[in-house]
Parts: structure tokens; C-alpha cells; sequence
């Protein structure tokens, strides 16, 4: 980080006052976020300017990245899916969040339980496995399986997804 000129402060140190720079991080400068826009779009990989706004951004070959939701009931059976998941490649990666507090409705009654979130990244060629997967390993009745289409990203993290989930990819 460099320090930003136009942000000074006074500290008094010793019975003295003495200005200090604050250290800010570095600014894009304008040219830079042209040349990646461009690069954006010279990869063929769509942005929410583009005339299909709002639709998911697709990898060279058409393949849409998910972002899906799941929780489990405990580190242990989260971690345990998680490596399935990568494993089998119906996910290219997986984040074991921290345990939260779920309120919610089941059964007629306002249930509460602590819980432990998964932010899974697959695809829409992929989520048929992934969704089988969490199923038969999960230990809900009714498991929580929320997929969110991406619509902008990393075009490189975008890709690597897509090719680590590739079915027939060889490690």
C-alpha cells in the first residue's frame, strides 16, 4: 500500500503535533479498468452491459458457473461432504464456513438449530451430480439446495471452474 497525499492527519506524539500519512490502498488508474473491460470483452465472456443483461456469464464454451447453498448440522458432516464433492468433481470448490444460527419454519413450528454452511462453485452441466451427491450424503430430510447463477466474475476463475468440473477431466 502507498501512503495518499491528499489524506494527512495531525497526531500529537511527545507535546508536539506532527503530520502523519495515512496509508490507503492503491487506486485502478482510469486506463487500467479500460484495458481489463477490454480484455473482458475481447474473451467473448458476457458482462451485465452487454445486450443480454442479466443473464449468467457463460465460459468459452457456453458452460454457466453456480454458486450453490446447502447447510449441514456439523463441521464433521460438512467437511466429509465437501471432499466428496470436489472429489467426484460436481464441484470445482467448496468453503466450509462457520457454524450460524438458522431460524426457521418446519412442520408447523418455529424450529432454531446451528448449522454449518457450504458455498459451493459448479456448474449448470454439473448440478445434476452435485444435487444426487448432496442428497444421498445429506442428512436432512428436506436439505437446503440453493443454486445462484453467476453473472460476472474472474473470466480465469470462471473457467478453472468450469474445467475442474468437467466429468471426464483427468487429474
Amino acid at each position: 500500500m502507498k501512503p495518499d497525499s491528499n489524506f494527512n492527519s495531525k497526531v500529537k506524539q511527545g507535546g508536539g503535533e506532527q503530520t502523519t500519512k495515512a496509508v490507503q490502498p492503491a487506486r485502478p488508474r482510469v486506463s487500467e479498468a479500460i484495458n481489463s473491460a477490454s480484455a473482458l470483452a475481447d474473451s467473448g465472456l458476457r458482462t451485465f452491459s452487454d445486450a443480454n443483461a442479466g443473464a449468467p456469464m457463460k465460459c468459452n464454451w457456453n458452460e454457466e458457473v453456480l454458486l450453490v447453498l446447502t447447510n449441514l448440522p456439523d463441521h464433521a458432516s460438512a467437511q466429509r461432504l465437501a471432499q466428496a464433492l470436489v472429489s467426484s468433481r460436481a464441484a470445482a470448490c467448496v468453503n466450509v464456513l462457520a457454524e450460524c444460527t438458522s431460524v426457521y419454519r418446519w412442520q408447523g413450528a418455529v424450529e432454531t438449530a446451528r448449522e454449518v454452511p457450504l458455498l459451493i462453485k459448479s456448474t449448470r452441466s454439473a448440478y445434476a451430480r452435485l444435487q444426487e451427491e448432496i442428497r444421498a450424503q445429506h442428512p436432512y430430510e428436506l436439505p437446503e439446495i440453493i443454486a445462484i447463477p453467476l453473472s460476472t466474475g474472474l473470466p480465469a476463475y470462471l473457467q478453472w471452474v468450469a474445467n475442474e468440473t468437467q466429468f471426464n477431466n483427468k487429474d
